[in-house]
């Protein structure tokens, strides 16, 4: 059975998908580049003189030969696009060329908060010696904003100084990738100034048709702002309709994400495909001919794909508009698409549009999901028959969420380490909430009138927060989330082999493919209990790096307790320290700050000194200075933070010490005096500023 027979978009989706992730994983190189342009070369010549000389060849012996040949060179024809549309090749980039100042325009919509902006500019020019250079690249700015209450707008033109840097790699275990997510969007370098640095540039240049669409968007978000009075309900509605998820405060993203309802603040296919049945009910009339048919579908396809653009253009909206428009045209001309075919020709062409669309979650839990729909939901669907339609259209949303959450879960648990577990609950209680939520947004995005907006507006607040209060109860289950503790690619990349196992047991009837995946079962189940054995039996001192201030976590086994200056709800310790937590699935008994006495089972302060498990470490901070001691310290592991006024000569005639461990809050100057000073006494050193977190196994 030739399962791919005639679709040509499936042969060609996993050499595509490998040729793109590998030009995406190799560095930016004109070298490489060339090489992969010189392999398609001679691919492509094979693969002529294999159709000239097939009967000459043989090649009718060897008919899997002209296939392989044209996987190979699709997938290096999708690694070339992939290292060809890397910013950091082309000459004129900014970061290779030296100027003064730079000319950049504002690219991204700004966000303000805690009197900090931050925005995305594309840099257009550059001053070199009184003359105007044309650059190119983007550039992610924070302005700490002064009282002159200066405001930043999409498509203005500032002009910055010469003085970034590159985006910053993640310094803790499993902390966020922020370099590799900016880098997806191709931005590699920032830069932090004052506003004072800044200027504004009256330039009356044409604004680009991304400009007037975010300008647009911006207005819409406004209205929804001014009719809505709740905030969280504004926020909720701008971003259902919209995509602006800009407001949302930490407290709704963890209640969707808990929930298993976080997809409905992404736009996406339901989005479209609800946007799809107004404008068909709307268009009815066009119906009646098939020039009509044609006009319909014309005006039907514009409009998805401008509401996409007005959406921000992200990958899983791109992905339900491409295979909407699909859908549209051979409905138009009484074609029947083949979905396993649509989606994978959506993902091919959206992979030549962005290859970095790769590497986008939402690009990957999309396609996952819809994978799901296809393949899994009949099977689920018919495994339970209810003769009443309610019953019915129940089990019916009820299989949709199960098809979906099966193909995604595997994913979700490999990038946020958590799976809710009443995902169908909430599911089934937001779909009219939601279905009711979409439609009043669009229309009231489109009725200029007040008195309707007025109404439109009330209808949307009090449905969102009847769906907000909904979520936040069934957050408050018990387990509404279970986390495990966090493994690697291959294991969750097992997972899905089981899946597929089990589906094809299920689909042809064969015992050896269920037999399969109870083997990769056996083989994930001894893997998962040797990891939380050693976990178990794991004793040691995370050192974290963060970023003007210290935090020490003492871990034993699967608990553990963490010294700090940061308040446990912070965004440094959320963003820095938790991740570890939750990916290791560790108990912390208490969060201590630095100068605190205390005296647990298995940990002692004193407020500088530490004794766990039979090792001592000593926080060397600024009460120390210019202190005369008689009697010598003696400890495995010492930390200088917050600046002490001592040199390392001086500092080993008080303390022994086996290793050096520098703070992140210690000055720069501070730091190069004491490497310097360490180096020179053959001293072993480690720096927490701006370097990777370091673990000492005990």
């Amino acid at each position: 059975m030739d399962f791919t027979g005639g679709m040509i978009f499936i042969r060609i989706l996993l050499p595509a998908i490998a040729g793109t992730w590998i030009g995406l994983s190799l560095p930016a190189s004109g070298f490489i580049v060339a090489v992969f342009l010189t392999v398609c070369l001679f691919l492509f010549i094979m693969l002529i003189a294999c159709h000239c000389w097939y009967r000459r060849l043989k090649l009718y012996l060897h008919r899997w030969l002209p296939g392989l040949i044209v996987q190979v060179l699709v997938m290096f024809v999708f690694g070339s696009i992939a290292l060809g549309r890397n910013p950091l090749l082309r000459d004129d980039h900014f970061s290779k060329n030296k100027a003064d100042v730079l000319i950049a325009e504002i690219s991204s919509e700004p966000n303000i908060s805690n009197k900090i902006w931050r925005f995305e500019v594309s840099v257009r020019q550059g001053l070199r010696e009184d003359c105007f250079v044309p650059l190119s690249g983007k550039m992610l700015i924070t302005v700490y904003a002064d009282t002159s209450g200066r405001n930043y707008g999409n498509g203005d033109y500032l002009l910055l100084p010469y003085d970034f840097s590159e985006t910053q790699v993640s310094l803790n275990p499993f902390e966020f990738n922020y370099k590799q997510y900016l880098a997806n969007k191709g931005i590699f370098h920032q830069a932090f100034f004052y506003s004072n640095r800044l200027k504004t540039l009256n330039i009356s240049a044409k604004k680009s048709l991304g400009c007037l669409v975010l300008t647009l968007r911006q207005r819409m978000v406004w209205k929804f702002k001014q009719y809505i009075n709740n905030e969280d309900a504004a926020a909720i509605g701008s971003t259902l309709i919209l995509g602006y998820k800009a407001s949302l405060s930490e407290e709704i993203l963890n209640a969707y994400s808990r929930t298993g309802v976080m997809h409905v603040l992404s736009v996406s296919g339901m989005h479209v495909a609800m946007l799809l049945v107004m404008l068909t009910c709307i268009l009815w009339f066009l119906r009646q001919r098939k020039g009509l048919r044609v006009l319909q579908s014309l005006l039907i396809i514009l409009i998805i794909w401008f509401y996409s653009f007005l959406t921000g253009f992200s990958a899983a909206v791109c992905r339900a508009a491409l295979m909407i428009s699909f859908v549209i045209i051979g409905r138009a001309f009484n074609r029947d698409n083949n979905s396993t075919n649509s989606v994978a020709a959506s993902a091919v062409i959206l992979l030549v549009y962005n290859p970095c669309f790769l590497k986008d979650i939402g690009f990957q839990l999309s396609f996952l999901a819809v994978f799901g729909l296809i393949y899994l939901y009949p099977m689920v669907y018919k495994l339970v028959v209810i003769q009443n339609w309610i019953g019915d259209k129940l089990w019916s949303f009820t299989a949709i969420s199960l098809s979906a959450q099966i193909f995604t879960f595997p994913l979700c648990m490999y990038y946020f380490n958590q799976f809710p577990l009443y995902f169908l609950i909430s599911n089934l209680f937001i779909v009219l909430p939601v279905t009711l939520v979409m439609y009043a947004g669009i229309a009231f995005m489109l009725i200029p009138f007040e008195p309707l907006s007025k109404v439109l507006g009330w209808i949307l607040e009090k449905t969102i927060v009847f769906i907000n209060e909904g979520l936040f109860l069934i957050e408050r289950f018990p387990y509404s989330a279970i986390h495990s503790q966090r493994f690697g690619f291959w294991y969750y990349a097992s997972i899905y082999l089981i899946i597929a196992l089990l589906i094809f047991s299920f689909q042809y009837k064969r015992k050896l493919f269920f037999y399969g995946s109870l083997l990769v079962v056996f083989l994930l189940t001894s893997v998962s209990s040797l990891q939380s054995l050693r976990q178990e039996q794991k004793k040691s001192i995370m050192f974290f790096s963060v970023r003007k201030n210290i935090a020490v976590g003492f871990f034993n086994g699967r608990k553990g307790d963490i010294v700090t200056g940061l308040n446990r709800n912070s965004k440094a310790f959320t963003y820095s320290v938790s991740p570890l937590i939750d990916a290791r699935n560790l108990r912390i008994n208490n969060c201590y700050p630095i100068t605190a006495g205390f005296n647990n089972n298995c940990l002692f302060s004193d407020g500088h000194f530490y004794q766990f498990l039979g090792c001592r470490l000593l926080i060397w901070d600024r009460t120390f200075n210019f202190k005369c001691y008689k009697r010598k310290a003696v400890v495995q592991h010492l930390l200088l933070s917050g600046n002490p006024v001592i040199d390392i000569k001086s500092l080993r005639q008080y303390v022994q010490f086996d290793s050096l461990i520098i703070g992140g809050d210690n000055s720069d100057y501070r730091v190069r005096k004491w490497t310097r000073e360490a180096g020179v006494l053959g001293i072993k050193y480690y720096v927490l500023k701006n370097a990777p977190a370091i673990e000492l196994s005990l």
